[in-house]
């Protein structure tokens, strides 16, 4: 017969991990949250540097406009 989890009946000697397991699990939590910090920096300097270049392209082509109604 299984024995069913029940979580009123958690017993933390049981449940306690080794000391090299916890220290493992806090490292890759740590190494993760360190690269989704990364990727997110990454993200918002691709996003600046979009709009970067779409406020150049704009400005460029405002110029070309008010130079073609000079010209008129």
């Amino acid at each position: 017969m299984k024995q069913q989890l029940n979580p009123d009946d958690f017993d933390a000697d049981f449940d306690e991990l080794p000391q090299t397991v916890s220290a493992h699990i806090e490292h890759l939590s740590r190494k993760w949250a360190e690269d989704e910090a990364r990727h997110n920096r990454h993200q918002r300097h691709v996003l600046t540097r979009r709009r970067i270049e779409d406020w150049r392209e704009e400005r460029a082509l405002r110029r070309e406009f008010e130079d073609d109604l000079d010209l008129d």
